[in-house]
């Protein structure tokens, strides 16, 4: 998690995105303002054994 969150901390600093577009679950301290989420079915049906 920690290194998740400091490449996306380096990812909005030097690119300085408008949107950003997710596929799965937030993460803490992303920016939602700035965010839009779909659900990552495949990521879904790994979870629940499918």
């Amino acid at each position: 998690m920690y290194l998740w969150r400091k490449g996306y901390e380096e990812a909005l600093r030097v690119l300085e995105p408008i949107l950003i577009i997710r596929y799965g679950d937030k993460m803490p301290g992303e920016r939602e303002d700035i965010s839009v989420y779909y659900e990552n079915i495949n990521l879904k049906n790994l979870r629940n054994g499918r």
